[in-house]
């Protein structure tokens, strides 16, 4: 199924299997994209509103993906920052 990640991994029940869009994976990179550009150097306004927003965008498409499946918001969060961290990290 394209646009769609199946993720699995243990935390407190047996397995779990999450689906996690494209969109929210593609929200999350940004996020961590403008938090190392907000961080990088000296305090930038301009840089922190970036990452204020690229982070209210990304929690606002988390609720709205947990509510549609009836998810585990703590699942789906932890699960993104695997999969992107864990990517971003495999390919440095």
């Amino acid at each position: 199924m394209p646009g769609r990640f199946r993720v699995f991994g243990a935390g407190g029940r047996a397995a779990y299997g999450l689906e996690l869009t494209d969109e929210l994976i593609q929200l999350q990179r940004e996020t961590v994209a403008a938090r190392e550009a907000a961080t990088a150097g000296g305090y930038d306004s301009e840089a922190w509103r970036v990452w204020r927003g690229a982070a209210e965008r990304l929690q606002a498409a988390v609720t709205a993906h947990t509510e549609a499946t009836n998810g585990n918001r703590y699942e789906v969060e932890a699960a993104l920052k695997r999969v992107v961290l864990h990517s971003a990290s495999a390919g440095s």
